[in-house]
């Protein structure tokens, strides 16, 4: 009987397990959403990786890609500016990342993003911020 009990509980935590594990819960991959400034909205992917302790990412703006710079994770906040956009300066949970953008030297006014995490491989987000970067060179 007592056999049988532990063979129960084994299995059933077996099973139970991939259920409660606990996800990989940093900002890593692809955000989609938008970029909202002036009542006008703008599409937006960003996307964000960290190799060897360093973050890099890339944001598609309305159409335009750019690496980020100055990218600080810092907890659950995130904050990187995008050449010609200003800095975005906003906090992640799960599935969600928000915050606000500052105005631009290109005279962009300020404004707010929101977005939500969607599926694409490690491989994928690497390829496509290594893209963005090689083709503006250093």
């Amino acid at each position: 009987m007592r056999l049988r009990f532990w063979f129960v509980l084994v299995a059933t935590t077996s099973l139970a397990a991939p259920a409660f594990a606990q996800t990989d819960n940093r900002p890593t991959g692809t955000w989609k959403g938008t970029v909202e400034r002036n009542g006008a909205q703008s599409p937006m992917v960003l996307r964000l990786t960290q190799k060897d302790g360093l973050w890099k990412g890339r944001a598609d703006v309305n159409g335009s890609a750019s690496p980020l710079t100055k990218v600080q994770i810092d907890g659950k906040r995130v904050r990187f500016t995008v050449r010609g956009q200003g800095t975005f300066d906003g906090t992640y949970s799960k599935d969600s990342l928000e915050g606000s953008i500052s105005g631009s030297k290109k005279g962009r006014a300020p404004g707010s993003f929101s977005l939500t995490r969607q599926e694409e491989s490690d491989e994928e987000v690497e390829s496509k911020i290594d893209g963005v970067v090689e083709s503006l060179g250093p």
